[in-house]
């Protein structure tokens, strides 16, 4: 009888170790918030979740609804079955700064452009993503 519950305990022990791996592997959640434990604090209150990378090519993205101490990465790409993801990678700016949409870099608000406007620059600051037949030197 405790041969048994001691091959239990082991399968079980085996189990969970098994688990704590995959998640160790896991790769990052296509669609939610991951940030780091301390995040309310540096943004000041609650963190709004409603980003979606959905539709958007890839590129650094201001999160407005966050007043822009947020941003993402959207990175789109072909599964395994060849269809179509896209993964988002969530990022938060230190004390007191702001993702500059036009820089693409987290900056002290004064130097940035207004948060509000971001969405503007999406694609004029993200369009040089993927290009191969530029020269940035020129």
């Amino acid at each position: 009888m405790v041969l048994c519950g001691m091959r239990a305990a082991a399968s079980l022990a085996v189990a969970v170790a098994a688990a704590l791996l995959s998640l160790a592997a896991a790769d990052s959640s296509p669609s939610e918030f991951e940030l780091p434990s301390n995040s309310t604090v540096i943004n000041g209150g609650p963190i709004v979740t409603g980003f979606s990378c959905d539709g958007l090519p890839y590129g650094y993205y201001a999160d407005v609804n966050n007043g822009c101490r947020i941003f993402h990465v959207c990175y789109p790409y072909l599964d395994a079955d060849q269809f179509l993801r896209t993964r988002m990678f969530s990022f938060i700016c230190g004390l007191g700064a702001v993702f500059n949409q036009e820089a693409l870099v987290c900056d002290h608000a004064e130097h940035s452009i207004p948060c509000e406007d971001s969405p503007n620059y999406y694609d004029s600051s993200n369009g040089y993503f993927g290009q191969t037949e530029i020269n940035f030197r020129e």
